[in-house]
């Protein structure tokens, strides 16, 4: 089913776990070195990507560990 522009913040919600692991996998950083540098214990982290439940704080701890550029910070939130 492809996806259409109305539900984008659901699939949003539902990507953004995937998108983590994605620009982690291609920094080549371990999930427990980004929980470190994040300052998230890993076991949280780990449950936070899986089950997309990111509060704003750890989302901006998240992307500052990935050393994401505002751009590609607007880029992965714009609605």
């Amino acid at each position: 089913m492809p996806r259409i522009a109305e539900l984008k913040p659901k699939y949003m919600v539902c990507d953004i776990g995937m998108t983590i692991e994605g620009l982690r996998k291609r920094k080549g950083l371990k999930q427990s070195e980004l929980a470190e540098l994040s300052g998230i214990p890993q076991q949280n982290l780990s449950y936070k990507i899986l089950n997309n439940s990111f509060k704003y704080e750890d989302l901006i701890k998240i992307f500052k560990a990935l050393e994401l550029t505002d751009e590609q910070i607007l880029r992965l939130m714009k609605i």
